[in-house]
């Protein structure tokens, strides 16, 4: 529950600067502490449930704005999913460049220039490497199930039972009919290796 207290002018300068560095001692003289023990004024403040609260709330805020949302992430991969070389490529075969700066599919450009024996001749490859499509593709497809409701569970489940009495598996048999055979055959076959022991 976030604490509604305001902080002091000490305070707010204290978690801003531990929320950077996490060290108190130096966030307790960054803030203005007049103290001569200043890592005692910082273990203090530290205990504040409403210090704690906005140093909490400074790095959520961080890490969002560091990381992708969901939206972002799904737009990065449907470019690359529906990059095709020829926007890349012009009627010519030449690449065009300004097609490549920024654009998501692209993993990598190398450009290669040298000169001939006489100095004057130049001569220059230019390489480019694509994410895969079909990836991108997987990545989105497995996105897609993991945010609908209940998309963290098996799409085909395999269950493994292991049944010591007839009885069981006859129960467990009811679950389908495709699992009765082989459960009652593994019942026969462990009752038979039961009997040879007797």
């Amino acid at each position: 529950m976030p604490y509604k207290k305001k902080l002091s002018g000490f305070e707010e300068a204290f978690c801003l600067h531990y929320a950077k560095t996490r060290n108190g001692t130096q966030s307790s003289i960054a803030a203005g502490s007049k103290s001569r023990f200043p890592s005692d004024v910082a273990t203090v403040t530290l205990r504040r449930p409403w210090v704690q609260a906005r140093i909490k709330q400074l790095w959520e805020k961080a890490e969002s704005d560091v990381v992708m949302r969901v939206l972002e992430r799904k737009e990065v991969l449907s470019e690359i999913g529906r990059s095709v070389l020829s926007d890349f490529i012009d009627d010519n075969g030449q690449i065009i460049i300004e097609n490549l700066k920024g654009h998501a599919a692209v993993k990598e450009v190398i450009i290669e220039q040298w000169r001939g024996a006489d100095l004057e001749a130049q001569t220059r490859s230019i390489k480019i490497k694509v994410h895969n499509p079909i990836e991108a593709i997987h990545e989105l497809n497995a996105m897609e199930v993991k945010m609908k409701p209940g998309g963290d569970k098996l799409i085909n489940p395999t269950w493994i039972v292991n049944v010591m009495d007839r009885e069981t598996a006859e129960e467990v048999a009811k679950i389908g009919l495709r699992t009765a055979p082989m459960l009652t055959q593994g019942v026969t076959e462990a009752t038979e290796i039961e009997g040879e022991r007797e």
